[in-house]
């Protein structure tokens, strides 16, 4: 019996249990003697930097930023493969800054995620040095990014293109810094992310003939967003009814979406498992009903938060009455409809990070890339942790 082989296994085990609450207690651990240390290097937290644990260990002194570099430099660069600031407080996210990010980014050349939210601090500075990095990329996720424009995109797109499967950007509603993120950008994507399956242009300029170009040049798109953009009509919605038919998501969230463009939509895309409408002042529960009978068996979930507002006491019981009657169940706020044992809504709609975090365990268990797979909407995953 090989116990040097057992053994590994068996502590390999025990840092499974210590990087469920948080990677750096895989770091004191390995301090333990020389077979720790190298065990612990091989660990599949390892691939994963998440900010906010970093940040809370560096302010209480536990770490020095100097011996995290000194980690980076010496073996924990070569493995990392995502960094993650989606999960954070307001001090974490005002500590990140584009000298910072970039010198951990400089770092890992093979990294293949990069997800952050409400980082006020990073610009397209970073995204410009990511880019002459050019890494293997797969995921870039800036949620309500103040400070990022097209400029930065389109450098991250020229030059890391060739392997994203994942991006999502949107601006804050103060600075509205994704205005000039238009047609042209959205012609840039079609012709330079072949492999692109998730695309969350919020709050951008993207109009009609951008639309156009997404249809007929990313068939296989399964998950859009367009929330807070407004430059498109049913002329774009048209298109992706044709173009798009593999959507398994769509969100256009605060938009211009109206009852006829949705209901063409879902008409056509009959794999659409998640469609959300919130905000959007043209739709009605009128409208809401008919888009819901005329879907396809595979829709799970419609949100309309902010919908039906304007309508009359008559109008929103008839509406219950109908929802009773279906095949759905209404939501106790009345802002959603779901099919029985549908997935919670972040599942669809929910940042990368949450998504991520489920897709770790199946990443410790085969020994794979730990964000390999995150562009792909997991249907049935549960809810997953939301702590650190």
């Amino acid at each position: 019996m090989n116990t040097t082989h057992s053994g590994a296994e068996s502590l390999l085990a025990v840092f499974d249990v210590l990087a469920s609450s948080d990677v750096s207690d895989v770091l004191l651990a390995m301090q333990v003697c020389r077979f720790w240390r190298r065990i612990g290097q091989s660990h599949v937290g390892f691939r994963k930097l998440h900010w906010l644990s970093l940040y809370r260990r560096v302010t209480r002194s536990q770490w020095s930023l100097q011996s995290f570099t000194a980690m980076l430099d010496g073996w924990w660069g070569r493995r990392l493969r995502c960094f993650d600031a989606v999960q954070g407080d307001e001090g974490s996210r005002e500590a990140l800054t584009d000298a910072l990010l970039v010198l951990i980014l400089s770092r890992a050349p093979q990294i293949t995620a990069v997800m952050m939210h409400h980082c006020h601090h990073i610009s397209d500075a970073s995204l410009g040095a990511l880019a002459l990095m050019a890494p293997p990329l797969h995921v870039l996720d800036l949620g309500w990014s103040a400070r990022v424009t097209a400029w930065g995109l389109k450098q991250v797109i020229d030059r890391c293109g060739g392997t994203l499967t994942t991006l999502c950007v949107s601006s804050t509603s103060n600075t509205l810094s994704l205005l000039n993120v238009d047609d042209g950008v959205a012609h840039q994507l079609c012709m330079l992310c072949p492999l692109l399956t998730t695309l969350q242009m919020n709050d951008t300029s993207i109009g009609n003939l951008g639309l156009a170009a997404i249809s007929i040049k990313m068939p296989h798109l399964q998950c859009l967003g367009l929330d807070g953009s407004h430059a498109w009509d049913e002329q774009g919605m048209a298109c992706l009814a044709v173009g798009c038919q593999g959507l398994i998501s769509f969100s256009a969230a605060a938009s211009r979406l109206a009852d006829m463009d949705l209901c063409r939509l879902l008409a056509s895309c009959r794999a659409v498992e998640a469609v959300r409408v919130s905000n959007c002042s043209a739709i009605t529960l009128k409208g809401i009903q008919e888009c819901a009978d005329v879907a396809s068996d595979s829709l799970l979930l419609l949100e309309f938060q902010g919908v039906g507002g304007a309508a009359s006491p008559t109008a929103r019981a008839t509406f219950s009455s109908w929802a009773r009657s279906s095949r759905w169940e209404l939501s106790p706020k009345g802002d959603a409809l779901a099919s029985p044992g549908a997935s919670p809504s972040w599942v669809y709609f929910g940042d990368l990070g949450r998504k991520s975090r489920v897709l770790d365990e199946a990443c410790s268990r085969h020994s794979s890339d730990v964000c390999s797979s995150v562009g792909s909407p997991p249907p049935s995953l549960a809810p997953a942790a939301t702590g650190d």
